[in-house]
């Protein structure tokens, strides 16, 4: 007799899972619902992915909206700070200057570097001067597009800076302070590269004004040219 009563009651019990299979089911979803973990053949599934790519999300934007704030405030504050060397002549601005100046020479162009020369410490101090005062006015929200016209100077400036620390006498070290002054253009220069590529938008809006304004008959096409003529009579 238990013999014959044990499959009955197997029978019975597994019955009784299979018809509690959709009660389960509604269960498990219900619960994924709630916490954001399915389980789907007893193997946890944890919805952790839209909740990180949001993460990522959110501080690429915090990144992009105050990465250029401080990077303007770090550029604005080198060139400033280089202003006090070269508007009131100091001996280290002498001395790169000099040793510019001297380079020149070799090749007859002395006075390129000169205090009335084309590069001399005063147009360079004078461009580092607009450069820093457009970053600054560029941190109102209405003045954005300053931002990228001063890293468009910046680039202009400090290309030439890095340019003459490495491949001229003058050397990365020119004023014994373990190359802090080449570091430093380095760091504002590969900024100002970063902010022009992340701006770049605005960077081809600016040039395409320059372009208008220079070039303004480029803007027109053959079109205008044909509707400008009269036919003649044959």
């Amino acid at each position: 007799m238990p013999g014959r009563l044990a499959p009955g009651l197997a029978r019975l019990a597994l019955r009784e899972l299979n018809s509690a299979q959709p009660a389960i089911g509604s269960f498990t979803e219900l619960w994924a619902g709630l916490t954001g973990v399915c389980f789907v053949k007893q193997r946890p599934c944890v919805t952790i992915c839209g909740l990180k790519e949001e993460g990522r999300a959110i501080m690429t934007a915090r990144l992009k909206t105050y990465a250029p704030i401080v990077f303007s405030l770090v550029a604005a504050a080198v060139f400033l700070d280089s202003l006090r060397y070269k508007f009131t002549n100091a001996v280290e601005t002498q001395v790169i200057f000099g040793r510019l100046d001297a380079w020149a020479a070799s090749f007859g162009a002395g006075g390129l570097f000169a205090q009335t020369g084309l590069f001399s410490q005063y147009v360079i101090g004078s461009a580092e001067l607009v450069a820093s005062t457009l970053f600054l006015l560029g941190l109102f929200p209405t003045l954005r597009r300053l931002q990228t016209l001063a890293a468009l100077i910046a680039v202009a400036v400090m290309s030439g800076a890095v340019c003459f620390h490495l491949f001229t006498p003058l050397g990365i070290d020119p004023n014994n302070d373990g190359g802090g002054l080449f570091a430093m253009a380095v760091a504002v220069w590969l900024g100002s590269l970063a902010l022009l590529i992340f701006r770049r938008e605005t960077l081809f809006s600016i040039l395409g004004g320059i372009r208008h304004a220079i070039l303004p008959g480029m803007d027109r096409g053959p079109s205008s040219h044909v509707a400008g003529t009269r036919a003649r009579p044959v």
